[in-house]
């Protein structure tokens, strides 16, 4: 991925944006283990660029789920709904 882009907190944002952190913190991972020889201050500040990436990820994660949770309850709803208009239909029909 080459730039992360702002886009509104839509799933499809959020799972890009997951994507995004997770390309950065491998690429961090890997530049960490190609600098065998860094001193402690490097190590400490890289270990805290990393834990701020896990939880953003982590961040991005929950909201993914609350996202999902909230599209869910909505579907849930209008199928209850064309359901009960559907059942409706039928008890006029047959009356």
């Amino acid at each position: 991925m080459a730039k992360k882009q702002n886009k509104p907190e839509t799933l499809d944002g959020l799972v890009d944006e997951a994507y995004y952190l997770s390309g950065q913190l491998v690429r961090r991972l890997q530049r960490m283990l190609v600098k065998r020889k860094t001193d402690q201050l490097t190590k400490k500040r890289n270990a805290e660029g990393l834990l701020t990436n896990l939880k953003a990820i982590a961040d991005t994660v929950n909201k993914l789920s609350e996202i999902d949770y909230e599209q869910n309850i909505e579907k849930e709803k209008q199928r209850v709904e064309d359901a009960n208009k559907k059942r409706a239909e039928l008890n006029a029909k047959w009356k």
